[in-house]
């Protein structure tokens, strides 16, 4: 089955291709995700001279993760699933990046840059049957109120200088720059388990909502929100 994982979370943009367990080809790009994603998806199958008609499942990361972002993705992966007939199925972020963690490790702690200092932090345990589970549901924090990871702590994260006491080289960090090879073996996974295509009531999920939303009659802004200008869309 051909695979196609997407991951506009973060900051970055990354797509994968997988022909069922087999990595074909990753790309990922900094950058505005709606002025990046689907080039990159062209790019990905030309390169492995691959027509998008051949494409069985799409996964992409579903949140939590930056408002713009999470949209670009899933507004993407669902157009692509009804032209194609894919199957589409949402992945949690950080649960795609828990999954790079090596598989020895029974703790890991998984940070996502967010903005002003802030990081998206979940932390999971390897259960006895090898399968991470989430042990304290995600949450928006400031990254410098974070604890030294234990020592044995596996922390998976695009930032490690953020958190007190690392940095990017330090032992037992992985730097996720690129989580849609996660993203799109989870959905593979999940599919041979029985989950139900997604194209039709996939909705990203956000921790809080986008500071500034459009609706009839002007713009409202969040409370607590710092409101600077016009804003436009």
């Amino acid at each position: 089955m051909l695979i196609l994982g997407i991951d506009t979370a973060g900051h970055r943009t990354g797509t994968a291709l997988l022909d069922g367990e087999e990595v074909l080809a990753t790309r990922w790009s900094s950058g505005r995700h709606s002025a990046l994603l689907v080039p990159m998806i062209a790019e990905l199958f030309s390169s492995q001279q691959l027509p998008l008609d051949k494409l069985g499942l799409i996964g992409v990361a579903k949140g939590p993760g930056t408002y713009t972002g999470l949209r670009v993705g899933v507004v993407t992966a669902k157009a692509l699933a009804r032209s194609t007939g894919a199957v589409l199925l949402g992945i949690p972020t950080l649960d795609a990046m828990a999954a790079q963690a090596p598989r020895d490790g029974d703790q890991v702690l998984v940070a996502l840059q967010a903005h002003k200092g802030r990081v998206l932090a979940a932390r999971y345990v390897r259960s006895t049957e090898g399968r991470l589970e989430l042990a304290d549901a995600p949450a928006m924090v400031r990254a410098d109120s974070l604890e030294t990871p234990e020592p044995g702590t596996w922390v998976v994260t695009d930032g490690a200088h953020l958190i007190p006491g690392l940095e990017d080289d330090s032992p037992f960090v992985v730097f996720s720059d690129n989580s849609a090879l996660s993203v799109g073996r989870l959905a593979f996974r999940g599919h041979r388990a029985g989950r139900q295509s997604e194209t039709y009531s996939l909705t990203p999920e956000y921790l809080r909502p986008p500071a500034v939303t459009l609706k009839p009659g002007g713009l409202t802004v969040a409370a607590g929100t710092k409101r600077e200008g016009t804003a436009t869309r």
